[in-house]
């Protein structure tokens, strides 16, 4: 569903990224963790073409989009929908107005139907009561769900959800209600879903797959059993929160 293939980028003289290689499969969930600064958000800004690589390739659902442009680029876009770190809710509006809003600038739906479809996703994640409080009147972990209804109400088009940071500020019960969404999405709607996390026990709930990054590149990219029981030093040093990495040569895995 999601390719980089040798993605390169650089910022004046500061080389965020330095060769990544990943490969998402269709309907899995996968985990980007890393350090900060390690190139994180660069990756996902990559997947939605917010910026261009200066070397390498990205597909998205068969097709590469590394240099579309315009409605073409448009369309590649119309098949993510992205769950922000704070949810980016609009605070004028209401969360059922928050959801519908990219069904009434991008689609011809009548109202009763963009009711019943923000009313579904509300449901979906448990906050229909919510529909008519605004942003700045419900708790972080619901305005987190409120975001990713939104992200998810283009039904039609949509294929791959991004995630920055969702359980960012959250205490335990609340980061298990956001990786029990993410889990529920993925069985309901059959969703290929990118999360970047430093979390580490939501990594290990929620995905299928582990990537993880360092100095620009992907050390490590495995189950959650492979990225546990890891023998690349940089990786058992973030896994377990070691201050200096374990002694020895360090080496990459794929």
């Amino acid at each position: 569903m999601v390719i980089l293939e040798g993605v390169h980028k650089a910022f004046g003289q500061r080389q965020v990224i330095r060769g990544i290689d990943l490969e998402v499969l269709e309907g899995e969930t996968i985990c980007i963790i890393g350090g900060s600064g390690t190139g994180k958000s660069v990756t996902l800004k990559h997947i939605m073409r917010l910026v261009d690589p200066d070397r390498g390739r990205i597909w998205l659902d068969g097709q590469d989009i590394t240099d579309v442009t315009g409605d073409a680029l448009e369309r590649a876009r119309s098949k993510l929908g992205v769950n922000f770190q704070f949810g980016a809710l609009l605070n004028w509006l209401t969360v059922f107005e928050n959801v519908a809003l990219p069904l009434r600038e991008n689609t011809a739906m009548k109202e009763a139907d963009i009711e019943r479809r923000v009313m579904s996703k509300l449901e979906l994640l448990n906050i229909p009561h919510a529909r008519d409080q605004y942003p700045d009147q419900i708790s972080g972990g619901m305005r987190k769900r409120a975001g990713l209804a939104r992200a998810v109400a283009m039904e039609e088009s949509v294929k791959v959800i991004l995630y920055d940071e969702p359980t960012s500020g959250l205490d335990p019960i609340s980061t298990a209600m956001v990786d029990e969404m993410i889990i529920e999405l993925k069985a309901r709607l059959g969703l290929t879903q990118i999360v970047v996390t430093h979390d580490m026990v939501s990594a290990y709930r929620i995905a299928d797959r582990i990537a993880v990054l360092h100095e620009g590149k992907v050390a490590q990219y495995g189950t959650p059993r492979e990225i546990q029981e890891s023998t690349v030093p940089y990786v058992q040093q973030f896994v377990t929160g070691l201050t200096a990495p374990p002694t020895g040569r360090e080496g990459g895995a794929r």
